[in-house]
């Protein structure tokens, strides 16, 4: 993923000039807090795993030139009941488009079987810039008490010549409802743009200090295949790096992966030690077929559970349209359609216990090419003091204006070519959505 122009402007930050002695101590109270108040580990860890996936997605934007496309609108989880030899939902995701085929709004819900109805769970929304790339998303949480959708993180990404430089990720406060800064990632990559650090560095607002706190460390091999990544937690005891978790990647004559082993380091040692292993078998296709997994008991490799894929023939990857952020993210040639589970070994994978159903929508992208033409969007962009609603198929829809900390500073109904006056907002960027009964637009608008 490459980018010419860099995005947002590095936030300056204040380095402290405490002696060595006090710097350790403070830094290791501050840390302490962080750790109680956020659960830091966990959360550094679920954030790399986060841009580790979108770093490795390959459709942030759409890019077929196939007539007519299948897009994944939406997957469902379910689960076997072996009582009543019925399947039972769990969970599912839903996920909106624009007209562009950038995905733009993805939901998922879990199945109440009190209720027996589906009960949000937790919502992404993602923005693009205008040429194409993913610029920031936003992920809430559903409140069953007040039946709302509640900020939970935002995350900015910064691009440079390279691709993704950097991630700024903020936490929604809800006494002040504004977005706290975080954390932020910084991307290295090598001279074949592949990210070989992520660093991440969480934000002291009282001292306006970064501490680093993680790092992911990438190897590849001779063919660009991702071998290895250590992940270390900075220690603010000993000051100093620890190792933490350890990926061992294996991958067979056409370069796809075939096996991939976990590690946890053992301070007590100074050893990895065996965690868990996936064996990835694919098919005449080059589909991945099976993908069995193993836990370490301490002594031995034992068979956990297995995943048998399944795929529709009639469809290459090039004409599949998956969402930027997360979309099935396997090594595949053809359109998935299911993945089965079961606790048992081969030959006897029918004994399945669970299962993800994919679905699909076909999309003309001949009739895409020319809606764009007439796509939802405010004008003039860059604009002084008042804007021009334009909306595609609909008569009226529903504007919001949000600033970059993710502030709905905007809001209203509006009807198409209306006029709106704009010059209460301050000079800058900011983010727009246009949300009709047809579809769900977002851009970026400028103000001068």
């Amino acid at each position: 993923m490459k980018k010419t122009s860099t995005l947002f402007i590095m936030l300056l930050f204040i380095t402290s000039m405490l002696s060595a002695r006090s710097a350790k101590i403070d830094q290791k109270e501050l840390y302490d807090k962080l750790i109680i108040s956020t659960n830091l580990t966990d959360y550094s860890a679920e954030i790399n795993d986060l841009l580790r996936q979108f770093l490795q997605s390959s459709n942030a934007d759409f890019k077929s030139t196939a007539a007519v496309v299948q897009r994944l609108d939406s997957f469902y989880a379910d689960s076997w009941n072996s009582s009543t030899s019925t399947w039972e939902n769990l969970a599912k995701t839903e996920y909106t488009y624009n007209l562009a085929m950038q995905n733009t709004v993805q939901i998922s819900s879990d199945w109440d079987m009190v209720a027996s109805a589906w009960i949000n769970s937790t919502k992404d929304e993602v923005f693009y810039d205008a040429t194409g790339y993913v610029s920031s998303f936003i992920s809430s949480n559903w409140d069953t008490q007040t039946n709302n959708w509640v900020y939970a993180l935002k995350a900015e990404f910064v691009y440079n010549d390279t691709g993704v430089g950097e991630m700024l990720a903020y936490i929604w406060n809800a006494e002040t409802s504004e977005w706290d800064l975080f954390s932020k990632l910084t991307i290295t990559v090598n001279a074949n743009g592949d990210p070989i650090l992520l660093l991440t560095s969480v934000y002291d607002a009282g001292s306006a200090t970064w501490f680093d706190v993680w790092k992911s460390e990438y190897t590849y091999d001779g063919n660009e295949n991702l071998s290895m990544t250590i992940d270390s937690e900075f220690s603010f005891t000993t000051f100093s790096w620890v190792f933490s978790i350890k990926y061992v990647y294996s991958y067979n004559a056409n370069n796809f992966e075939s096996e991939e082993i976990r590690y946890t380091w053992d301070e007590t040692t100074s050893a990895w030690l065996n965690s868990y292993k996936h064996e990835l078998v694919y098919d005449g296709s080059s589909n991945l077929d099976v993908l069995n997994v193993f836990n370490w008991n301490g002594s031995q490799w034992v068979y956990s559970i297995m995943q048998d894929y399944a795929y529709n023939m009639t469809y290459p990857r090039s004409e599949i349209v998956v969402p930027a952020l997360n979309g099935p993210d396997w090594q595949y040639n053809y359109m998935p359609v299911s993945i089965t589970y079961s606790n048992q070994p081969l030959p006897l994978r029918s004994l399945v216990t669970g299962r993800d159903m994919y679905y699909y929508s076909e999309q003309n992208t001949t009739s895409v090419i020319q809606n764009n033409a007439i796509l939802s969007q405010v004008m003039p962009n860059p604009a002084v003091d008042r804007i021009t609603v334009r909306l595609a198929d609909t008569k009226q829809a529903k504007l919001e204006i949000y600033n970059l900390s993710g502030k709905l500073v905007l809001s209203g109904e509006v009807i198409d070519n209306q006029n709106i006056v704009i010059d209460q907002l301050a000079a800058g960027t900011y983010f727009y959505r246009i949300i009709s009964s047809n579809e769900t637009i977002t851009g970026k608008l400028v103000i001068q």
